[in-house]
């Protein structure tokens, strides 16, 4: 069993830090019993540790205001519990901060520290191709700027083709991004669709430059319920494709996402 609220050193902290692929709590001397109950019953999914003495406890910025401290993991930057979070929202608080920003998952076991959070859950699909690791940063920046309000997965999407599908995403972008309001087979899905096709020149600028802004926004659109859920589509025709077809044959390909409207548009 891992020791819980051990006296540690500065040194100690940050050497655990560094060679644990788990978050670690750092309480100040003379934390409430609050706090070290939240921490208890979260032992499964964080280590917690308590400043050896004060000069410990200022070197890492713990005060009585600031108390308690969260090192995510993969992370080189900590969280400071807020002054005025509830004490019913300090588990849910220190509970999004003991996962990795963005986890490559394959199955429900790797799933469930992130379907506890019980928030939205983005994925992330890739192919193992070169442009994956400018997704991974981008990405991951963004999971930043989300922590407690949306999860973030990794997926491989030829492995997890049937979850993609379901986020109605097209298949000839990728890497490619999506996002469920939870975990469950039933939930309503979103689909970025933003990402250029592999066909195009244009992905390394994506995921380089425009990503972060573009799924950020995508993001708090799905958040405030500023979108329309996705619906399983291949990729629509391209102009061009359309023409070619017209020249030919004045039948049509519809496809699941421009199925409606161009029903809608031919009555």
């Amino acid at each position: 069993a891992r020791k819980q609220f051990a006296p540690t050193s500065l040194e100690e902290v940050q050497k655990g830090r560094n060679v644990s692929e788990r978050a670690l709590a750092v309480l100040r001397p003379g934390a409430s019993a609050v706090l070290r109950s939240a921490l208890h019953s979260l032992r499964l999914r964080i280590d917690s540790a308590v400043a050896q003495d004060e000069p410990t406890a200022q070197k890492l910025r713990l005060t009585e205001g600031q108390p308690l401290l969260v090192w995510t993991p993969g992370e080189s930057s900590v969280s400071f519990l807020p002054e005025n979070l509830l004490s019913s929202s300090l588990e849910s608080w220190v509970l999004a901060r003991a996962v990795p920003l963005l986890a490559a998952t394959r199955d429900f076991e790797e799933d469930e520290p992130y379907e506890e959070l019980g928030l939205p859950v983005a994925r992330l699909f890739m192919k193992n191709e070169q442009h994956d690791d400018l997704a991974r940063d981008a990405v991951r920046d963004v999971a930043r700027r989300f922590i407690g309000r949306v999860a973030f997965i990794e997926r491989n999407a030829s492995a997890k083709a049937h979850e993609w599908q379901q986020h109605g995403l097209p298949g000839d972008s990728f890497p490619a991004f999506a996002v469920g309001l939870s975990l469950a087979h039933n939930t309503s899905r979103y689909a970025f669709l933003g990402t250029p096709s592999n066909r195009s020149t244009g992905t390394d600028a994506f995921w380089r430059d425009a990503a972060r802004e573009k799924l950020e926004v995508f993001l708090e659109d799905t958040l405030n319920g500023r979108l329309k859920p996705s619906v399983m589509s291949q990729a629509p025709p391209t102009p061009e494709e359309n023409l070619a077809q017209a020249a030919v044959s004045d039948v049509r390909r519809l496809v699941g996402r421009t199925c409606h409207r161009i029903v809608e548009q031919s009555t």
